[in-house]
């Protein structure tokens, strides 16, 4: 048995004597510790138990796809070993509270088939009030390009049939007007004339100035928002997930993809800087080279 083996061993020991640790949290401790020590052997570096080990251990968890909370838990159990061997006296080595590890590179916003999602949103019934709502909601999220709760906090004052525009109070408090485009329009009036009839069956009126409400007439909770967008959307088979804000960033993507202004897509998104909306221009260029991979002659090398 090695010396970091040894170590290992009085450490478990410990957890079940003194500390008297659960089953689970013990197995937890030894799972970490045998895959830091098989970290160590793979890399040349068997039995160094040391700050640069250790951030080298979480990287290198990193890379293989762990999740950051997952790979800091880990982490967490190296730090409470070193604090027993540096009790025990075995090192002198003290292990920060925090292990410095690299940045995740910035995931780029996911979007819906352009296409596909049309002929969704185009196949769904509309012939009652709350099947009329799930129509609406997902036409002013995608035709509006709205986030989730800015859609739960519309009023009806907020909408402005004259001039075809809906009033958006968005993160911080910034303010915006948002065009509606012909068919959310129809739709949203044909809601309104349908609005707190499910709730009138029920006995039930309507007391709120939102917009959006649910089969009882109180105004629907982005929780049910959620709900109601994840149940279309799985009817997409290739749709990378079910969240609300796929929707809003296939309003950017296809808008930039025929032609749309940056600038005017960061006003319509209420982005208040410039590059939070120049993601979507990766999107782009990653599909352009796509597309150019597949269809030009001279794309690859003989």
């Amino acid at each position: 048995m090695s010396d970091m083996e040894q170590q290992v061993e009085n450490f478990i020991a410990y957890l079940e004597n003194e500390i008297s640790a659960s089953p689970n949290t013990i197995e937890a401790y030894r799972l970490d510790l045998r895959q830091f020590a098989t970290f160590l052997e793979n890399s040349g570096r068997e039995g160094v138990f040391s700050p640069t080990s250790i951030r080298d251990f979480g990287a290198h968890l990193l890379r293989r796809g762990l999740s950051r909370n997952t790979v800091e838990r880990k982490l967490s159990s190296l730090r409470s070993f070193g604090k027993f061997l540096s009790r025990s006296g075995e090192i002198s080595i003290e292990i920060p509270m925090r292990i410095l590890l690299p940045r995740k590179g910035k995931q780029l916003p996911r979007s819906l088939d352009q296409k596909m999602l049309g002929e969704l949103i185009d196949s769904l019934p509309v012939d009652n009030e709350l099947r009329l709502r799930s129509r609406l909601i997902i036409e002013m999220l995608y035709g509006c390009g709205l986030r989730i709760s800015e859609l739960s906090g519309l009023r009806l004052e907020d909408f402005d049939a004259g001039r075809e525009v809906i009033f958006i109070r968005g993160k911080g408090g910034k303010e915006r007007l948002i065009p509606i485009g012909k068919t959310a329009q129809s739709y949203l009036k044909d809601y309104l004339k349908l609005r707190g009839n499910t709730a009138a069956k029920r006995g039930k009126g309507v007391t709120t100035n939102r917009l959006i409400v649910n089969a009882n007439g109180a105004p629907l909770s982005v929780r049910g928002l959620q709900r109601a967008i994840a149940q279309i959307l799985q009817k997409l088979p290739d749709a990378p997930g079910h969240n609300p804000h796929l929707l809003r960033h296939s309003f950017a993507t296809h808008l930039l993809e025929n032609g749309a202004d940056l600038r005017a897509i960061q006003e319509l998104l209420g982005h208040s800087s410039i590059s939070t909306t120049q993601k979507y221009t990766h999107i782009c260029r990653t599909k352009l080279k796509e597309v150019y991979q597949q269809a030009h002659p001279r794309a690859e090398k003989n």
